[in-house]
């Protein structure tokens, strides 16, 4: 109802900007020309989330926006959130601060919270398919020795493991090969 105590406020109740046109605001006005209604009803969040949701036997796909890794998204109060995340919040629980959400399933695009599961980064990293993780599972070098115990040590960047056995091998390969240039570098020096 039109409120008539103050003509150059807009009519919608609860709005006290100031009148553009034909008794609205700017903002109301535009929503009667696009909507035909000053307050039309809009999707709420998760209305738009189960829009973009297609279950299948085991995954529910996300036919929504995605990222070039696969992983879905969905704006929520102009911040776009992984769609994932807000599917596992909205039918399990707060995801716990720190926490990463994992999928069981390994598709990216899967938002069943059946699939999903909050785990540390340092565990998510290691349940994928990364060089990360397929370093992290190696148990032995390339040439067979453990890579474990008394034979392993940590690179000095900190980042990734050495085989104490194969380094100890290369380092006297090098020491032989220093030695025999050298051995051959002074037999051509007392040739001449």
């Amino acid at each position: 109802m039109p409120r008539p105590a103050n003509l150059s406020l807009c009519i919608v109740d609860g709005c006290e900007n100031k009148l553009h046109c034909k008794g609205y605001c700017i903002k109301h006005y535009a929503r009667v020309r696009m909507h035909g209604t000053p307050t039309p009803d809009y999707p709420t969040t998760a209305d738009r989330f189960w829009a973009k949701v297609e279950k299948t036997e085991t995954c529910w796909l996300w036919t929504g926006a995605k990222n070039t890794m696969g992983y879905g998204g969905i704006s929520v109060k102009g911040t776009m959130i992984p769609a994932h995340r807000y599917s596992y919040e909205l039918l399990r629980e707060a995801i716990p601060e720190g926490l990463h959400i994992d999928h069981l399933c390994r598709n990216p695009s899967c938002v069943n919270p059946d699939h999903l599961e909050p785990v540390t980064c340092k565990e998510n990293v290691l349940r994928g398919i990364g060089a990360c993780a397929n370093n992290a599972r190696k148990t032995h070098c390339i040439n067979g020795h453990p890579l474990s115990g008394d034979n392993m040590r940590l690179k000095t960047s900190g980042k990734g493991r050495v085989c104490k056995q194969c380094s100890n091998d290369a380092a006297l390969a090098f020491k032989r090969n220093q030695r025999s240039q050298g051995s051959l570098l002074t037999q051509s020096n007392t040739a001449q």
